[in-house]
């Protein structure tokens, strides 16, 4: 069975700085995953001017990519040994090669040629997820690093949804301001140099993150063979639930994202309401990631959070698409609603983060080997399918209903967007549901594996 060398030393609370420390990652990833989430595949459609058909297709192979390499990345990551640890030297190395694509993406190639700008914005994209992926999984893995004291994990994981989500706030809000002031009237120049501002907002946090954290719960490092990691899901069922949740999360998530420039520009008419509603749903995202914190100590299994979050998202979203939002006078509702449907969109997120490293321990327990770098890909993969499967099929869709960018769209493809806004996140969330009833990973039973595992000795010491 894989040893964890120290344990003592690893049931410690993390302190607010070091919590800080660790949030500042997520920060630093969003700046790029916030971008490219909300705004690129309107960049492609209505400034580079590539067929929306072809965006779906580019978005699903990419994402397909992002989410196969995923297991890979989380796997290496494993076997990584260095001074700094394990997850650590990802983030330091991989954040330059993440930040200069980031600017690529947002870069039109001058070509007249819609073949070639969208091969180019295809391979650049590639490579992105790919940079992301470097980052993303070790930094993700770096909680079960941290400490291995429960609340400790969730209030961690709470922090790094706050910084996430207010990052996202920050590009979703300053975004067009930025584009407006620095294009010159030249979308793509303003997209450009917004890519460029909001890149070099993420070199601070990044290494803030990585001169801020240690890792102190360490096991040697073991070269297990990937096939054996595959074998440690085998009859997993929490593993299970938790990797189908993190699907229709994913769902959730794309879908709002790819569709909110869509749904404000053409089917409510006003492109400057996209900031104003950005607003509300950012910051019901982080008053959600702040709830966690209070409500975490309030619940026996770690799964009643993202079930309330996810009941909040599927009644707001039923709500939210028979709204007649083209009267303006209905629009602060709908604004409203959009705050709580965010607040449970950040709870369940930010409570997910917070379940995934107490899997690690218990797939430890049944298969007797500490696999932290791949059980975090591989929830990480499916919610990467879930992004995939859905921009794709935005793309896809607006583009057999006869989407032509810039221009008053028809009746079919206001009603596409309406769904892919509103209605396909609610019965995204009500599938998220039904996946976490199958978790049943309560605390008692969490106490239960680390006394098997040998380490419960130590529980007391650090309460």
């Amino acid at each position: 069975m894989s040893q964890i060398n120290d344990v003592k030393a690893g049931l410690v609370r993390l302190s607010f700085k070091q919590k800080i420390a660790y949030a500042m990652g997520d920060l630093g990833c969003c700046f790029s995953w916030a971008l490219v989430n909300v705004f690129l595949m309107y960049f492609w459609t209505d400034v580079a001017v590539l067929p929306a058909a072809s965006v779906g297709t580019m978005m699903l192979i990419s994402k397909a990519w992002d989410a196969v390499n995923d297991p890979v990345i989380g796997g290496l990551a494993d076997r990584t040994n260095s001074k700094w640890g394990r997850f650590r030297p990802w983030i330091l190395f991989g954040m330059w090669p993440l930040l200069v694509l980031n600017v690529l993406c947002f870069t039109v190639f001058p070509s007249d040629s819609v073949g070639i700008r969208t091969a180019y914005g295809f391979t650049i994209y590639f490579l992105l997820v790919l940079a992301y992926t470097c980052i993303n999984i070790p930094y993700s893995s770096m909680t079960a690093a941290l400490t291995l004291d429960l609340d400790s994990r969730a209030s961690a994981a709470s922090y790094r949804m706050i910084f996430g989500f207010g990052s996202g706030f920050i590009v979703a809000q300053l975004l067009l301001p930025v584009v407006r002031a620095t294009g010159g009237g030249s979308e793509a120049t303003g997209f450009f140099w917004a890519a460029v501002i909001f890149s070099i907002l993420a070199v601070g946090p990044f290494l803030w993150c990585f001169f801020g954290t240690r890792e102190i719960v360490n096991a040697p490092v073991e070269k297990i063979r990937f096939g054996t990691m595959f074998k440690s899901l085998k009859g997993n069922t929490y593993a299970w639930s938790i990797v189908v949740a993190w699907l229709f999360i994913g769902l959730i998530y794309a879908t709002q994202n790819a569709a909110k420039m869509y749904y404000f520009t053409y089917f409510v008419g006003n492109q400057e309401v996209f900031t104003t509603n950005t607003f509300f749903s950012f910051t019901g995202n982080i008053v959600g990631a702040l709830s966690l914190t209070l409500l975490v100590k309030r619940f026996h299994n770690k799964r009643t959070l993202p079930l309330i979050g996810l009941s909040a998202t599927f009644i707001t979203g039923i709500i939210m698409y028979f709204l007649p939002v083209i009267n303006h006078n209905v629009l602060f509702l709908y604004h409203v609603l959009t705050f709580i449907g965010g607040w449970g969109l950040g709870v369940a997120i930010a409570s997910m983060y917070g379940i995934n490293p107490d899997v690690t321990e218990y797939t430890q327990y049944k298969s007797k080997i500490r696999v932290t770098g791949f059980i975090t890909s591989f929830t990480s993969f499916s919610f990467k399918v879930g992004l995939a499967l859905s921009t794709a099929v935005v793309g896809w869709v607006l583009g057999a209903l006869g989407y032509v960018a810039g221009i008053a769209q028809n009746p079919g493809v206001l009603v596409g967007i309406n769904w892919f806004m509103n209605l396909v996140p609610a019965f995204s969330a009500l599938f998220g549901i039904a996946a976490l009833l199958f978790y049943k990973l309560d605390k008692d039973t969490y106490l239960d594996i680390v006394n098997t595992l040998g380490i419960s000795d130590h529980l007391d010491a650090a309460e």
